[in-house]
């Protein structure tokens, strides 16, 4: 069957396509190709969109409800690889840029965490220029443009330490 121009097809029941067992209404066993856009649902009447990998249990799948795209069993996701080894894998030997992470409040205050190569992981914060530990929601460490504080929010020397220091070695 072909369709050439502004002919259409109009079915009633269902479509079995070189199959064996008709799964739904359209089941095409095989290769398809599209030459243009998927469109499934239109703007804000969408459907979900699942697509299984090789593995079982292994999918990806658009949730139209909440909008969310989910990863299912063993799937992994590689941007600038086709062979992810964890569950999100960023990687690029010649661009930075392009295996880093950006949280953005907006584009005048974010941070970056970036695989610097040989010089290791890197954190970046643009905007607010302070960068906070945490351990169960109480901040541990600040760290801002004047220094390192440990035990105070706002460090007024290199390193500032509020309570008692060990050291195993001499100061």
């Amino acid at each position: 069957l072909k369709l050439v121009g502004a002919a259409g097809l109009t079915v009633a029941g269902n479509i079995d396509v070189d199959g064996t067992t008709n799964l739904d209404a359209v089941d095409i066993d095989g290769a398809v190709q599209l030459d243009g856009t998927l469109s499934i649902g239109v703007n804000d009447t969408g459907y979900d969109v699942k697509l299984f990998g090789a593995t079982s249990g292994s999918y990806m799948l658009w949730d139209e409800s909440t909008d969310d795209l989910i990863l299912g069993g063993a799937a992994q996701l590689g941007i600038g690889t086709t062979a992810p080894a964890k569950r999100i894998h960023i990687e690029s030997s010649s661009d930075a840029n392009l295996r880093s992470i950006r949280l953005a409040y907006d584009g005048s205050y974010y941070n970056e965490l970036i695989q610097g190569g040989a010089a290791g992981l890197q954190f970046n914060a643009v905007g607010g220029l302070l960068h906070t530990w945490a351990h169960n929601g109480t901040e541990i460490m600040r760290l801002n443009a004047t220094g390192l504080g440990i035990g105070t929010t706002s460090p007024a020397y290199p390193l500032d330490v509020t309570g008692a220091i060990r050291a195993t070695t001499q100061l």
